[in-house]
């Protein structure tokens, strides 16, 4: 069988999208044929202004939405109906109702839609999922501390879609639990989270942008063992390069593996939205 490579594009070329560009270059089934940015031209790559100069010039198989939160759902509803599978970093919009139209082009369109959450790519996270035995242990005390200095280019969003949005996911995905209640507590730059579970535990996040330096802590209670966890030790692996190797696996030959898909994405955004 030829070895096929997916055209990849990526729209939006500031901080995070060079980091896909960057992770991209190193997969060896895709080939990026374009980057959209209106103010930046990447080299080594056909540069585009808009999306509808990039869908005129080239056939493209899956985009990669990496633009201010604002515009991610009118860029992604764009691909959507010209066939293009699509991974949106996180946040995927920032109104509900932006989220319910997406959810129903996808559903008219049939492409493939994962959101960027490459906490679930942690080798820190793949790890204690591996060692939790579900079948016999209950998670009853969960709770996640993510703080860092608030980021300057960062303007279109708060702390929670910002921060929290990462933390709803992890214990989301981790308890392999539903979350019914969220109750949410603001101060300035900090934001303070309890999640009642459907299993009727307690789980806590605290966020903030006071420390100067980054911190990422999970620390999880089973009725069998007890985990704490740092997000940051994660050696030399790479979580975003995994993150995009998996949905282009995912693409070709539907294994999901961690990925975050919109309907997971909806189960934890409809508490911050």
């Amino acid at each position: 069988m030829a070895f096929t490579k997916l055209k990849a594009a990526v729209v939006g070329a500031g901080k995070m999208g060079s980091y896909h560009i960057n992770v991209l270059s190193e997969i060896s089934n895709c080939e990026i044929v374009g980057v959209v940015d209106p103010y930046i031209e990447v080299q080594n790559y056909p540069s585009y202004k808009n999306i509808d100069d990039l869908l005129s010039d080239q056939d493209i198989d899956f985009a990669i939405i990496a633009t201010p939160s604002i515009t991610h759902a009118e860029i992604a509803e764009y691909l959507i109906k010209n066939g293009v599978h699509i991974l949106i970093e996180k946040p995927v919009c920032t109104e509900m109702k932006d989220f319910h139209s997406l959810i129903s082009a996808q559903n008219e369109y049939g492409v493939k839609i994962v959101v960027g959450h490459i906490e679930r790519f942690n080798p820190v996270v793949r790890d204690v999922i591996s060692r939790i035995n579900y079948d016999v242990e209950e998670i009853i005390h969960f709770s996640i501390t993510r703080k860092s200095e608030k980021v300057k280019r960062i303007k279109d969003v708060g702390i929670d879609l910002d921060l929290s949005v990462h933390d709803l996911d992890l214990i989301n995905f981790i308890s392999n639990q539903e979350i019914v209640k969220c109750d949410k507590f603001y101060s300035q730059d900090q934001l303070d989270i309890m999640l009642r579970m459907k299993n009727d535990r307690l789980y806590t996040i605290h966020n903030n942008y006071f420390s100067k330096k980054a911190k990422r802590l999970l620390d999880i209670i089973t009725t069998k063992n007890e985990y704490n966890l740092n997000l940051m030790h994660i050696g030399n692996s790479n979580p975003l390069k995994d993150q995009d190797q998996a949905f282009i696996n995912y693409i070709t030959d539907d294994n999901l593996d961690n990925l975050c898909l919109l309907n997971n994405s909806f189960n934890t955004m409809k508490f911050l939205l």
